[in-house]
């Protein structure tokens, strides 16, 4: 189990360094343009494109990777996702992972899933309180009254 979640954190770190390295790259580009490096407009064009299109790839690769990581997790709780059609304002449709959970989507899948944690931690808590506890006091205090009888018996 902690393999997988340090697998699952590790793979969102890589995506989330892309993410930087695109955006270097495209300021970068963004400086050298400033500069005149690129005095040919059809080639800083293209540059500006390439490397637009990796930034955007790469941010809706690591939005897909997120969503994704929720709603398995919503499934392990048996929470209902929002569909696309049903809650249109959190997804965000992209060419390359079809439809993401943008971070307002996210945001309400994490409030449902913690208000389903906590839910079960107090019916736990009801049943180690209200049942548990009250029986094992009753069959400890039964198992000393016999005890104790047995004690008088054989005396």
């Amino acid at each position: 189990m902690a393999y997988r979640i340090r697998e699952l954190f590790s793979e969102e770190a890589r995506l989330e360094r892309q993410l930087d390295e695109c955006i270097q790259d495209f300021q970068n580009a963004t400086a050298a343009h400033e500069r005149g490096e690129y005095a040919d407009r059809e080639h800083w064009g293209e540059v500006h494109h390439s490397v637009s299109r990796r930034r955007e790839a790469s941010a809706s690769l690591l939005d897909a990777y997120r969503g994704k990581r929720l709603s398995k997790e919503a499934a392990k709780y048996d929470i209902e996702m929002p569909t696309e059609k049903g809650r249109p304002e959190f997804y965000w449709q992209t060419l390359r992972c079809g439809f993401v959970l943008n971070p307002q989507g996210r945001t309400y899948l994490r409030r449902a899933l913690d208000e389903e944690k906590t839910r079960r931690r107090e019916v736990k808590t009801y049943w180690v309180t209200r049942i548990i506890l009250p029986v094992t006091t009753v069959l400890i205090g039964l198992i000393g009254a016999i005890t104790g009888l047995i004690a008088v018996i054989y005396r």
